[in-house]
């Protein structure tokens, strides 16, 4: 289904969009227009296709940048998009790993990521 049929019909109680497997390259997410949406955090590959993740938030919803999630992005690997939700005290991100990756790295990663946020008082939503 289009999403943008989708969002204007039976779901217009949706905030938040998270994509994984996008495909996309930051060109082409910049210039991608979701209807009282706006991007707010992804990652592309560099090298190849496919891959990659990204998060899109309602107009209306106050966010902050969060690169210091978004710099334990590695392409393959761990493709993170992330970001601060103001109101919920929140950091919701957006993960993509390749099947054929370093398992064992991506978990390393992951539990980075795991202990990273609370020690600094958020909540996380992945």
């Amino acid at each position: 289904m289009d999403i943008a049929i989708l969002l204007a019909t039976d779901h217009s109680n949706i905030n938040i969009l998270c994509f994984t497997e996008h495909w996309l390259s930051d060109v082409q997410l910049q210039v991608l227009n979701i209807d009282r949406f706006r991007l707010v955090s992804n990652f592309s590959r560099s090298q190849g296709a496919s891959g990659g993740s990204c998060i899109f938030v309602r107009n209306t919803i106050e966010t902050k940048d969060v690169n210091y999630l978004r710099n334990l992005g590695k392409e393959g690997v761990f493709e993170v998009s992330a970001t601060e939700l103001f109101t919920t005290n929140t950091i919701l991100a957006c993960i993509c790993r390749s099947p054929d990756s370093d398992f064992y790295t991506f978990l390393h990663t992951l539990e980075v990521l795991i202990s990273k946020v609370p020690s600094i008082g958020k909540n996380l939503v992945t």
